[in-house]
Parts: structure tokens; C-alpha cells; sequence
């Protein structure tokens, strides 16, 4: 299957001084038997959360810095196996200095981008921001830099405002003639489950419109509310059969991760965050009792 999101840059990053147990762990993950490709993220949030969260100084927040690292890193001990399709994704850009260090980005080899996080930045507002945040001045350039280079777009992680004001600035250029790019790489339908990372039906409509892809993901909490430890695959497929009606087909859905077992701390509810992880994805997901009106080998596997 192909992930749309996993934090494998940050997980390189974090562990940059532990490569040949990394390297083995990822030939057993990355194989044509069970993930075949992905977009492989660095992940950003505040100061405050990377210091606390993920032993980041704030000394080291330096985005060109650190994605040049994690690459060179990739490259120079072939840390993903021959044959894995995959390219960078860079999962909020608190800390772009400037708007045309996109460029460099893309020449780095990101091909997808969340402006933000759950945070408000200079950009516009994340899930957890004011609902009145929308996209900022600089970000509608951002957003015209990013379709300029070829950078996907993704919107897991904004908030609603900041969803329409970005979509609503994409389908203008679109009609202008630019190639856009969009998709919501771990996001939920909300309509199953309430809660602010998932997308209403008018929020999921609206990038299938603009011919972006939804992108499922295994997160328990998004997948159904209340106690994680009962939520199922089942619960995962609902999402995916409710889309799939949504849409009126598969070929827009796909399927992410997002498995967070690397984080380095609340390490005891990591560790069950994930319905199914990078290393069992497709040994769990063709095996549910669960009968979807589709086989879920065609969901962007």
C-alpha cells in the first residue's frame, strides 16, 4: 500500500545516531508485500511542544537545516529499499523563514506540504487555533508559491476557516489555469466522528472537487469517540465505506498511518494509538470481518 502519512524524516532525525537498527527496521517494513511507498513527513509544532514532546532546542529549528540532515542521512546509508516509491512532505511550515525557500523544498525532494499544524502560525490557523483564524495575507502567497513549484497541498491540520480560505484561493487560481494540487492526507469523516482533525461533508466534497484525494487514517480517536481500547478496523472501514458513498467511487480515497509508535514520549499511549502501524498495515486490513461494499485492496494500494 501506498501511506500518505508517516513521520519517517522526524523518526530519522530523533534517532540519527541509532541508523543501522533504523535501516534494518524499514527493510522489514518497505517491502512489495506491505508498503510500497509513501510521503514521508518532518513534523513541526510550537517551540514549546518540539522541546517538550520531542527534545528539539529550539537552537535546532532551522527547517532547511534539518531537512537537508535527514536527507543526506536517507541517501548516504539507503535507509528505504530499492523499489519504495516515496517523497518528502513537510507537515507544518512554522519555522519557513522566507517564501521562496519553497523552492528549496522542492528541490529537496517535498512534494507536499500542511501549511499548519494544529497551532496558529504566520500562515493561517490549525485545528486547535481560534476558529476565526483564517489565511493570512502571507500565506495566500505561500499558497500561490506552493501550486508555482508543484507542491501538493495538504489540509490535515487546518482549521475550517483556514480550510475554505485555502480551497476557495485554489479554486480561483484553478480557474485561472493552474495546476493545483490538493489532498487531506489523515483525515476522517465527521459525520462518524466528531471531532476537530476530521472533515465535514462539505469540507470532503470540496477536494474532491478540486480532484484531491482523502486519505483515511488508523488513528483510533478519529476513527470513533469515547474509549480507544474498543475502537476496530471496522470502525476504520466505516469511514471508508461513508466516503466512498461521499464520492461515489474509491479512486479519490486513500489510506494513511500516521503510525506514532516513534514518539518518544507518552510512550503507553502511542503505543495503542494506531489501529494498525507501518509494520502489520497490510497483514491487519484484509483481514476484518468487516464487509464493505468494495474490496479495500482497491483503496490506493
Amino acid at each position: 500500500m501506498f501511506d500518505y502519512h508517516y513521520d519517517l524524516l522526524t523518526e530519522v532525525y530523533l534517532n540519527k545516531n541509532n541508523i543501522p537498527k533504523l535501516k534494518e527496521y524499514y527493510s522489514k517494513v518497505y517491502t512489495k508485500d506491505n508498503i510500497t511507498g509513501g510521503i514521508f513527513n518532518l513534523f513541526f509544532m510550537s517551540e514549546k511542544e518540539m522541546e517538550e514532546e520531542l527534545g528539539i532546542q529550539k537552537q535546532e529549528l532551522n527547517l532547511k537545516e534539518m531537512l537537508f540532515a535527514v536527507h543526506k542521512i536517507i541517501e548516504e546509508n539507503k535507509l528505504i529499499p530499492e523499489g519504495i516509491k516515496y517523497v518528502y512532505g513537510i507537515e507544518g511550515l512554522d519555522y519557513l523563514e522566507k517564501i521562496d525557500d519553497v523552492e528549496y523544498l522542492y528541490k529537496m525532494g517535498v512534494r507536499s506540504t500542511n501549511i499548519v499544524w494544529n497551532n496558529e502560525n504566520k500562515f493561517g490557523g490549525g485545528s486547535k487555533a481560534s476558529k476565526d483564524t483564517g489565511l493570512t495575507v502571507l500565506g495566500r502567497k505561500l499558497v500561490e508559491k506552493l501550486v508555482e513549484t508543484g507542491i501538493i497541498i495538504d489540509l490535515s491540520h487546518a482549521n475550517e476557516k483556514t480550510f475554505f480560505d485555502i480551497t476557495d484561493y485554489l479554486s480561483y487560481l484553478k480557474e485561472k489555469g493552474k495546476n493545483i494540487r490538493v489532498i487531506a492526507s489523515h483525515s476522517n469523516a465527521k459525520k462518524i466522528c466528531d471531532v476537530p482533525r476530521n472533515l465535514t461533508d462539505e469540507q470532503l466534497l470540496t477536494i474532491k472537487k478540486l480532484g484531491g484525494i482523502v486519505s483515511v487514517v488508523g488513528i483510533k480517536r478519529f476513527c470513533k469517540t469515547g474509549n480507544i481500547d474498543e475502537v476496530t478496523v471496522g470502525d476504520f472501514l466505516k469511514h471508508i465505506v461513508y466516503i466512498t458513498n461521499l464520492f461515489g467511487g474509491t479512486k479519490q480515497i486513500g489510506i494513511a498511518t500516521d503510525d506514532m509508535k516513534y514518539y518518544p514520549t507518552n510512550k503507553e499511549y502511542y503505543d495503542k494509538a494506531n489501529l494498525f502501524g507501518i509494520r502489520d498495515a497490510k497483514k491487519v486490513l484484509p483481514n476484518t470481518e468487516s464487509k464493505p461494499p468494495f474490496c479495500v485492496k482497491e483503496i490506493s494500494f
